[in-house]
């Protein structure tokens, strides 16, 4: 579909960009700015970004991928476990959420659910989306099937009807917004909506 297009045109442009600079990896300042902020305090980190600057940051970071994919022995990719997101969320120091998906979020070749599952490389993930081919899901004429990236209008419908992992992060936010004292804000442009 047209939608699978751009989401793989997407992770494209951007594995690019990553491929010319060498390499987009926080080698220093993001990294060492989180391990300042987790020696201090639990770091719930919430990025909109497609890219994986925060993974390559934060390596240890619990992002609820924790079950395993029968995908013909690979052992480079994981399922989002619902019930261990929500019973360990709030007892890990560093969590790691993508909000609207992200370039290491591909789908499993072997399994018969349309989930992301969450590959240790992005070009991994990538291969997956290549010549793709998944039925659209349809809420009131908009397109909120799953999908490794959330792009376009309609996120909040989005996060509803695919709630992994995307529903479970987005109520993972909404829970941190009202219980947590402290709130760091970087780089919000006020687009999105729904947040």
């Amino acid at each position: 579909t047209a939608r699978q297009a751009v989401i793989q045109r997407i992770v494209e442009l951007i594995l690019e960009r990553k491929h010319q600079c060498g390499s987009l990896t926080p080698s220093g300042s993001l990294a060492q700015f989180l391990r300042a902020i987790g020696q201090r305090f639990s770091l719930h980190v919430f990025t909109l970004n497609y890219d994986d600057l925060s993974d390559e940051a934060l390596p240890n970071a619990f992002d609820g991928f924790t079950g395993t994919v029968n995908d013909g022995g690979r052992t480079d990719l994981r399922a989002f476990c619902p019930e261990a997101f929500v019973r360990r969320y709030w007892q890990e120091p560093l969590v790691l959420t993508h909000l609207h998906g992200s370039v290491r979020f591909g789908y499993s070749l072997l399994s018969a659910q349309d989930e992301p599952v969450r590959y240790d490389r992005p070009c991994d993930a990538l291969e997956t989306l290549k010549g793709m081919s998944v039925s659209d899901k349809l809420s009131y004429g908009s397109i909120v099937s799953a999908a490794p990236i959330i792009s376009g209008l309609h996120k909040a419908a989005k996060l509803v009807q695919n709630p992994v992992p995307y529903g479970y992060y987005f109520r993972a936010l909404m829970d941190s917004l009202v219980r947590t004292p402290r709130l760091l804000v970087v780089g919000y442009g006020g687009r999105d909506d729904h947040l």
